[in-house]
């Protein structure tokens, strides 16, 4: 095989693998150059490079990275907020006294806060009727701004 064919075979089987975001842009710049890849191709093939998950949230984008150059911008721009946020995470957890499993995208205790939203609504809701509508004294309280349809027929 020729030196081209062999630069083109690896930049089609470079993977990003345990390394940051930056340290694969490198590598994979400097395959590119030597394969002479260009322009769409060339994003196709980075996109097929990187972890899915960074790829995913890439891909998640509005709007989406159009350039080579975007895309290198916003997967070490992302890879580093993640890195960030799992260093945060696992810090708070240890300041609270907990150590906490690190959260899932958009798993932020939904069902903690769906329940207690459940809950606060009921609550704000059995209050208001009891005040509002519950008979006192015997006797059904009517609404005063209640519409009497029934008032006109006979």
């Amino acid at each position: 095989m020729d030196k081209r064919t062999t630069q083109s075979l690896k930049i089609r089987t470079i993977q990003q693998g345990d390394r940051s975001a930056d340290k694969h842009v490198q590598e994979f710049e400097k395959a590119a150059l030597e394969a002479g890849y260009e322009g769409y191709p060339l994003v196709v093939e980075f996109k097929c490079s990187l972890n899915s998950g960074l790829r995913r949230r890439l891909m998640e984008l509005w709007p989406m990275p159009v350039t080579i150059q975007q895309w290198y911008d916003k997967a070490i721009m992302m890879d580093c907020q993640w890195k960030v946020a799992r260093t945060e995470e696992s810090f708070y957890g240890k300041v609270n006294g907990t150590v906490r499993k690190p959260l899932q995208h958009g798993q932020q205790g939904q069902e903690q806060g769906q329940e207690q939203a459940s809950s606060s609504q009921q609550g704000y809701q059995q209050q208001f009727f009891r005040n509002q509508m519950l008979p006192q004294h015997g006797q059904l309280q009517h609404d005063p701004n209640a519409m009497d349809v029934d008032r006109n027929q006979a």
